[in-house]
Order: C-alpha cells, then structure tokens, then sequence
C-alpha cells in the first residue's frame, strides 16, 4: 500500500521521517529540481532547489518548474507516495525478472490545521 508521512520544506526541499529504514545506495549528488532522494536511509527528499550531498536516488517529478514544485510542496504537507514494481517478460526462456520498485505517483494535499 501507500507510504504517508509529514514533511516541512527549508527553502530548497520538502523532507519527513518515513518512520522506517530503507536500503541505501548513497553518491555525492547534487539535487534538481524534481529529484525524489533518499536521505540517511529513512528521509525522503523532493527538491526544487539545489543541494550537494550524499543520497540514495528514488525517482524524479517530472514535467513541472522548481517554482511549481515550490510551490505544490512548500509548508508541512502530508504526503502519499505510492510504489509499482515494473516486470519484464525475457523472450529467451529465462524467468521473468522483477526491477526494484520505482516511484509511481506523488500527491500531497495541506496538513489540517489545527484548531
């Protein structure tokens, strides 16, 4: 099912705890606009400025500016992220083979206020 965590941004990125580890493949990368990353194996990261660090990449948003992405994930969001494993049939007898899983789809939508 979905994964759903709370985020804050800090100018450059949305980030939340997602409340589990994760495996790592961590490089010195510099985040774009649009970058899903991984951060310290239970941080996600969607960036729409640039930062240098040490990630794991996850996926990218696609198709949309840094300030569209400002501003869809600016604030204290709760954030939905769902995952699809992608297969591939191979046409020379050997089994089917199974990708990691891949980012599908990311929505977000305003944390309640609280009253």
């Amino acid at each position: 099912g979905p994964l759903t965590y709370t985020s804050s941004d800090n100018g450059f990125e949305t980030y939340g705890d997602i409340g589990q580890t994760l495996p790592t493949s961590n490089e010195n990368i510099t985040a774009a606009p649009g970058d899903i990353l991984l951060y310290a194996s239970r941080y996600i990261c969607i960036f729409w400025g640039p930062n240098t660090y040490s990630y794991t990449r996850l996926g990218r948003i696609e198709g949309m500016s840094a300030d569209e992405l400002k501003e869809m994930f600016k604030g204290d969001l709760t954030i939905e992220v769902r995952r699809k494993i992608e297969d591939e049939i191979c046409l020379s007898g050997r089994p089917i083979e199974i990708s990691p899983c891949s980012i599908a789809a990311v929505s977000s939508r305003q944390k309640p206020s609280s009253q």
